[in-house]
């Protein structure tokens, strides 16, 4: 019965037509969102922080170096490193504030992160205050109560809930964001095994339907059925675009986490110089051992020394990578304009079957074959 398989036809078209809409918006919608999210706020703010992390561990190494206790022929140029560094770090906390503070979608716990960052920068504050303490008490000639100060700066910076591991909290806050959401791990091949589906029958069913006007009615092509078809293989081509943007949003976020880990090496490899020049520092008035500074003082400075650990990389190297992840996450978002025509199309599709086939349904209104 022709009529019957025509109608048959056409519904099967509408519901593979209605499935490559949904799953060319999951997918697309599902790489894109996630791209625009962690490009603007997640991956910004990790690598923010993580500079600001290791700032802070060289601006406090260059405090030690510049104390008199250290080596006098550095004090000056440690001293500039000093200032430059706190105030690295303190442009690193600002715009990491800024990364945070600019997610909309109310799904993180945005107010407890952005307290912790201002916990942060309260905290710098102290730090700082403590280290220009400890230079006035050595201009009024006394070094063991800077040296001392000097250790309550360091120890703010290193200790269980001081400076650094505040924003160690705040980062793996943000890393485990991101890890929610990314769509690399079940999202992307189920989107994409249902997205690859749909074309292939909805092109599948355009063939048939093609062969078998071309029986019954003896027409070459039914042409808007052919502009259906061109119309699927553009749309199935954006859509395609969207692996393409997830491959780059994989890249930036592996990039990220090896600028996080070379910056973790930087920083522990700061805090172990720091130890010694402190311990140096100090030796004088608490001992070889800093036994007669109490066991506190002995128990963070025997911390510092813990582990050897691997040669950090060059800083350029971490900010070469940097770059490098800033430019994949701004690819990964280059498409996102596609949205609203990948939403549109299979919505003409739909039309160009349903009027290409409205005729030929209507010719056989009355009669059977």
């Amino acid at each position: 019965m022709t009529r019957e398989t025509l109608g048959r036809l056409r519904a099967g078209l509408t519901a593979a037509t209605l499935a490559l809409l949904l799953t060319s918006v999951w997918l697309f919608q599902g790489v894109h969102q996630t791209a625009t999210a962690a490009g603007a706020t997640a991956m910004p703010a990790i690598l923010e922080i993580s500079n600001a992390q290791r700032a802070l561990a060289a601006a406090d190494r260059a405090a030690l170096t510049a104390f008199p206790g250290g080596s006098r022929t550095d004090a000056a140029p440690a001293e500039r490193e000093y200032k430059k560094q706190v105030r690295i770090a303190g442009l690193n906390l600002a715009q990491a504030a800024e990364d945070n503070a600019a997610d909309g979608t109310g799904e993180r716990a945005g107010g407890e992160e952005a307290g912790n960052l201002q916990l942060a920068q309260g905290l710098l504050v102290v730090y700082t205050d403590l280290v220009e303490q400890a230079r006035e008490h050595h201009r009024r000639g006394d070094e063991t109560l800077g040296a001392m100060h000097l250790w309550y700066a360091s120890h703010l910076l290193h200790e269980d809930g001081g400076i650094l591991d505040v924003l160690d909290d705040f980062r793996e806050r943000q890393q485990s964001w991101l890890g929610e959401r990314f769509p690399s791990t079940w999202m992307m091949p189920v989107a994409t095994t249902c997205w690859a589906v749909s074309v292939l029958a909805l092109l599948v069913l355009l063939g048939v339907t093609q062969r078998f006007l071309r029986r019954r009615f003896r027409r070459i092509l039914n042409v808007r059925l052919l502009a259906a078809t061109v119309l699927t293989v553009g749309l199935a081509a954006m859509t395609s675009l969207a692996l393409v943007s997830g491959n780059r949003l994989d890249h930036a976020r592996r990039t990220v986490w090896s600028v996080v880990a070379d910056r973790q090496a930087e920083t522990e490899a700061e805090h172990r110089a720091s130890g010694e020049r402190l311990a140096r520092l100090l030796s004088p008035r608490c001992g070889t051992d800093l036994g007669r500074c109490g066991p506190t003082l002995r128990r963070a400075f025997a911390a510092s020394r813990d582990g050897t650990g691997a040669a950090p990389p060059a800083p350029s190297d971490s900010a070469e990578k940097s770059r490098l992840a800033g430019i994949r996450m701004a690819e990964a978002a280059e498409y996102a304009g596609l949205a609203l025509p990948i939403a549109l199309l299979p919505v003409v599709v739909g039309a160009l079957i349903w009027s290409g086939l409205h005729p030929r349904i209507n010719e056989y209104g009355y009669r059977k074959r």
